[in-house]
């Protein structure tokens, strides 16, 4: 197993659709790009020396996911390591390894590449809040909120989003060995876009783990937090269920 995913990792770090994520990492970078020039576009507002990192990390988490952008190149990548391997005939290289050894080893791959995307993520938006926002009027130059509640739901919000992520990808890649590429890509970006809405309606702001923050009332940190795992390990092990049980059916 270790070895298979060393293997499937090296193919998805060396993918183009994999540069292509790691690109929207670079985001925060465009504050200091826009601030040369007289613009409105991305520009942040807030009351004096009230924004901390934690804070801006979380508004430019929740931007990168609202945009869609990074989904949409998320979804590719998985949908061109998982069901395009298939229906090139590659898989035939691995006939005489257990099936469910390779499914997973190229999910723990994906999973890794998005790891990177997020810790990119965090490197780029720490060197453009202290080196460029720190001076601005609005932040406060800590890494935490001064009020708890507020990096409580930071962290939720956050969090929440990793596991809408991690779905995307369990979604893409069951999808993506029962229909071609454009379906599949059309199929979960729906679903996506429907979890966005979700929070806003009564019936469906519980399916999906981006909604639970909204429940955050201050005092009730740990049942939130508890639910969004619960809801990622629930989804996660269905869809790695079906992930295996579709992968066993496929002729090479």
């Amino acid at each position: 197993m270790t070895n298979l995913y060393r293997a499937n990792l090296k193919l998805s770090l060396k993918r183009k659709e994999s540069f292509i994520l790691w690109v929207f990492a670079l985001l925060p970078f465009i504050l200091i790009i826009v601030d040369l020039f007289d613009t409105q576009f991305m520009q942040l507002s807030a009351p004096a020396n009230s924004l901390s990192f934690t804070t801006f990390l979380e508004a430019v988490i929740n931007v990168q996911y609202e945009t869609f952008l990074p989904l949409v190149a998320l979804i590719y990548l998985v949908i061109v390591t998982v069901g395009d391997e298939v229906r090139s005939g590659k898989l035939l290289l691995y006939k005489d390894i257990n099936r469910a050894e390779i499914i997973f080893a190229k999910l723990f791959s994906l999973l890794t590449v998005y790891g990177i995307y997020f810790g990119l993520t965090v490197v780029t938006s720490l060197l453009t809040y202290y080196t460029h926002l720190v001076n601005q009027p609005y932040t406060s130059g800590q890494f935490f909120p001064s009020e708890g509640q507020e990096f409580k739901n930071s962290i939720l919000i956050v969090l929440a989003t990793i596991a809408m992520s991690v779905i995307c990808i369990f979604l893409t890649a069951f999808l993506s060995l029962k229909f071609n590429k454009g379906l599949t890509l059309l199929l979960v970006s729906i679903v996506m876009l429907f979890s966005f809405v979700s929070s806003k309606l009564t019936l469906t702001s519980y399916i999906f783990p981006n909604a639970y923050p909204e429940f955050f009332t201050g005092s009730n940190f740990w049942l939130v937090l508890l639910a969004i795992l619960g809801n990622l390990v629930g989804i996660s092990f269905i869809l790695s269920w079906c992930n295996q049980a579709s992968f066993k059916k496929i002729e090479y």
